[in-house]
């Protein structure tokens, strides 16, 4: 459709593609570009996010000169490249890089295909099937496949700080590393690359265009309060729970509703149950969810004081407890918190908290469970990329990951009654070695 779609707008014909360069110097104003003028990649980019009637009527990319540097969302390489690691011995290689380009939409048939859920439809994405080992040679099914993502934790930002996240690039070694994966669409936006990452579709196909868009002719929130009524397909969360009953657990730890796209639908489906989904509310130190669709357990905001231990570890790290970093102030009372590394600490105690309450992974029926690492984004954000700020949230990220491995498979170690072990799948980054004798 492509190819025909320049065809159609060399030969000068009406056409839904009109890109417009900046003038250079001296240049008398903008001119006109045919879309064959634009690589291919990013056409298609730019087509696979696009959604017929939620999507703007006038798409921008601005030329890659003038888009770096001003934020994250552009069809080009520089800002869609994309670390996607996956690791778990008995079920995925050791030491394979994998080189053909990869999309978010590749996760969730390929985290099927580790199921064996046979009847997870066909969609955009594809099995990474050089990454896994045979059937035949696999621990059984995982009892736990664990997600995590980098919010914000591009290539641009892993080569910004390329001393910053050493427990990644052990995992890159030890398990599968996909050198050439990309977001797949623009803009490569928070609602719609997390909804792409949980059904294996782009937006095109799963319906979230954008953080906001057009629904009926009225302006709307992708994910209006945390209601999953724009998210046109199942994820394959929603697909595997209902296949096996509800028996599942299905959960998500993560910012805000933007990210719910990585479980689904939760009870918004005919038969289904609420899966757990544990928000972090914007601009308010408390948790949310929306209790229609989803489960939250009753939680003290900052039981047994872990968050102001979390800011004291930080705080002392330049040699004075004083309530500064990095000149910043720092305190648990205060919703910026989320923008230092004392967040990431404290986020990790509680992905564990609900591992363990929920019972992730105990038994032989297979568990999902998502959770987005967000302080990232938020630095980049307010600070910029080459800041200090930024390398001490990205390196602190990297520090949970040896955390979450070692308490989390500590929580269930020798409770199944499978031969299947525990699994972690790193993606847009995921997870690290599982610790010794586990």
């Amino acid at each position: 459709m492509l190819v025909a779609a320049c065809s159609v707008v060399a030969a000068g014909a009406v056409s839904a593609w009109l890109l417009v360069r900046s003038p250079g110097a001296g240049a008398p104003g903008p001119r006109p570009v045919r879309a064959c003028d634009v690589a291919l990649p990013v056409l298609e980019r730019i087509y696979n996010g696009y959604v017929p009637g939620r999507s703007g009527d006038v798409l921008a990319a601005e030329q890659p000169e003038d888009a770096f540097g001003t934020r994250h969302s552009t069809p080009y390489y520089y800002t869609q490249h994309i670390p996607l690691v996956l690791y778990g011995p008995g079920f995925i290689r050791s030491g394979l890089r994998v080189e053909r380009p990869v999309t978010m939409a590749d996760v969730a048939p390929t985290l099927a295909e580790l199921l064996h859920f046979d009847a997870f439809p066909r969609r955009d994405g594809s099995v990474l099937r050089e990454a896994l080992l045979p059937r035949s040679q696999r621990n059984g099914v995982p009892r736990l496949i664990f997600t995590l993502v980098w919010d914000g934790g591009g290539w641009d930002d892993l080569e910004q700080w390329p001393h910053a996240w050493p427990h990644l690039k052990h995992l890159m070694t030890r398990g599968v590393d996909s050198t050439d994966a990309t977001d797949g669409s623009s803009p490569s936006i928070t609602p719609s690359i997390h909804a792409t990452l949980g059904t294996g579709a782009f937006p095109r196909h799963h319906g979230i265009a954008d953080i906001k868009m057009r629904v009926h002719g009225r302006m709307v929130d992708a994910w209006q309060h945390g209601s999953p009524r724009y998210l046109r397909l199942e994820t394959l969360a929603d697909l595997w729970d209902l296949a096996n009953g509800n028996r599942p657990l299905i959960g998500l730890e993560a910012r805000d509703h933007w990210h719910l796209g990585m479980i689904g639908h939760g009870a918004a489906i005919p038969g289904a149950d609420r899966d757990i989904a544990v928000l972090d509310a914007l601009g308010r130190l408390r948790f949310t969810t929306n209790p229609r669709y989803y489960e939250m357990p009753p939680l003290r905001f900052n039981a047994l004081g872990v968050l102001a231990r979390a800011v004291r570890t930080v705080d002392r790290r330049d040699g004075a407890l004083d309530g500064r970093w990095l000149g910043h102030p720092i305190s648990g009372d205060d919703p910026k918190v989320r923008y230092t590394p004392a967040w990431s600490i404290y986020q990790t105690d509680r992905v564990i908290a609900l591992l363990q309450r929920y019972g992730f992974g105990r038994d032989v029926m297979p568990d999902l469970f998502f959770t987005n690492y967000k302080t990232t984004d938020l630095a980049g954000h307010e600070w910029g990329m080459t800041t200090p700020e930024e390398r001490q949230d990205l390196a602190e990220q990297d520090r949970q990951i040896p955390v979450l491995i070692t308490r989390s498979t500590a929580s269930w170690a020798g409770t199944a009654t499978s031969r299947s072990s525990p699994q972690i799948t790193v993606c847009n980054p995921h997870l690290p070695p599982p610790a010794a004798g586990t």
